[in-house]
């Protein structure tokens, strides 16, 4: 147990160390989210969507006023709360990759998650989004846990998974991807493994009621006020004349390959949410990236049962929650839409050290063997 407690520690210095000062200045976006929470504060009623300024969901900005209340307000108090949450994300990715593919895989992905550039600025900054991947990991972690365990007991996972589930579209925009991919993992696992599927129907309908019944306040702002569920989406899409021109179908090419790109080419340009320019990954961890890729697909067809489960759902869960950013033409890559990826960028190039660090122990012991 002490590992993860040393990664998710070395997580907080990273996202609390000199940051009243680093980075510099409010954006806009953040001071606005500061203003909604202020209105909280002063005793404006408990909106589950916040209309003004293009729309904002609502979560993150309750929190944020939960922050000023307590700190006091200011960029301090809101930036605070950002590397609390990012923090958290990191321990719940150990939890998941654990229950996935087993602790050391889990204890690999939370190492590269706590020193990843991409989710260390998202965590140093005081913008929504850094809240999906947290609300998201607890609904997959459930939903695999309830699995696992005896379908009497295994009811709860699911209720609570629905849960999670619901309120993840409380939180951004590109979450909204998030509930088509829960649904391709259950068909997933109606395909891969019938008799799972069948014995956990009662609760994974039960999953589905509660995460209904989560939503529906916001679910029924959207339909008095439809603008707020596809104006921003409106806005940036590839579809959009202002971006597409005449041929959005080679707009729509034009943002797959962007996207593409910015694992090891070209990152999001925006010096707010990235060092501009810079892709996600390295040489070395790209090729590592890369290499866990095809290592998870071997893996996906060797693998039986819920493993095999797990590799596709990776796969799933990258190209779903990737598609907030392939079908927007805004400054692409943008990191902020594609935040929904997180933690399963970072399993890939962990499931390859984990194989070199069982291959490494076994050369070793067999040396130490032979020497014996």
């Amino acid at each position: 147990m002490l590992w993860p407690i040393c990664v998710v520690a070395l997580a907080f210095f990273l996202r609390v160390h000199r940051l009243p000062s680093v980075p510099f200045g409010w954006h806009p976006d953040e001071a606005v989210k500061g203003l909604l929470a202020r209105d909280l504060l002063a005793g404006k009623c408990c909106p589950v969507f916040f209309s003004a300024f293009t729309g904002r969901e609502a979560l993150y900005v309750y929190l944020e006023a939960g922050a000023f209340a307590l700190f006091g307000e200011g960029i301090f108090a809101g930036r605070l709360l950002s590397a609390f949450i990012g923090t958290l994300t990191v321990a719940f990715t150990y939890a998941l990759g654990k229950t996935l593919f087993g602790r050391q895989v889990g204890l690999l992905t939370a190492a590269l998650l706590a020193v990843s550039l991409w989710h260390l600025i998202a965590s140093r900054n005081g913008y929504r989004a850094v809240i999906q991947p947290l609300v998201q990991l607890p609904a997959l972690w459930l939903l695999f846990r309830g699995w696992r365990v005896a379908p009497d007991r295994g009811r709860w996972y699911f209720a609570v998974a629905g849960a999670f589930l619901g309120l993840t579209q409380y939180t951004y925009t590109a979450a909204r991807a998030f509930p088509v991919f829960i649904a391709g993992v259950v068909l997933l696992a109606l395909i891969l493994s019938q008799s799972l599927f069948l014995r956990r129907w009662r609760s994974l309908a039960l999953m589905a009621l509660v995460a209904f019944l989560v939503f529906l306040p916001l679910g029924i702002h959207f339909y008095r006020n439809p603008i707020d569920f596809y104006g921003r989406a409106v806005q940036v899409s590839v579809f959009t004349p202002s971006w597409a021109g005449e041929n959005p179908w080679g707009r729509l090419w034009q943002s797959i390959k962007e996207t593409a790109r910015m694992f090891t080419v070209w990152g999001d340009p925006n010096y707010r949410f990235n060092v501009a320019g810079r892709s996600v990954f390295g040489r070395v961890d790209g090729a590592l990236f890369y290499i866990g890729l095809l290592l998870s697909l071997w893996l996906a067809v060797r693998e039986t049962g819920l493993r095999r489960l797990a590799y596709v759902a990776l796969f799933l869960w990258m190209g779903i929650m990737l598609l907030p950013m392939v079908l927007s033409a805004e400054g692409l890559p943008y990191y902020q839409r594609a935040i929904g990826t997180l933690p399963a960028v970072y399993v890939f190039p962990a499931l390859v050290l984990s194989c070199g660090l069982r291959l490494a122990l076994r050369i070793a012991l067999s040396k130490a063997w032979l020497r014996y």
